[in-house]
């Protein structure tokens, strides 16, 4: 289990969400994504969604990449 700390939140790991989506015989995405077409097509939210994604990842690449020691 992850904590959030700040926010007061608990959630899955990545390995628990895995499990799941592999008994379930589903993508783990589909976790996070909504189900249908409707929701999933408003302009805002896929803003909001690209954004978030993008803010993600730049953070565990600084994470990945600050664990990186170069020898020179």
């Amino acid at each position: 289990m992850i904590k959030s700390v700040e926010l007061s939140l608990a959630w899955p790991s990545e390995k628990t969400l895995t499990q799941l989506a592999n008994a379930l015989e589903v993508d783990f995405l589909n976790f996070f994504l909504p189900t249908t077409d409707e929701e999933f097509l408003n302009e805002t939210l896929l803003a909001e969604l690209k954004i978030t994604t993008q803010r993600n990842y730049n953070l565990y690449m600084e994470k990945v990449f600050s664990q990186i020691q170069i020898n020179e």
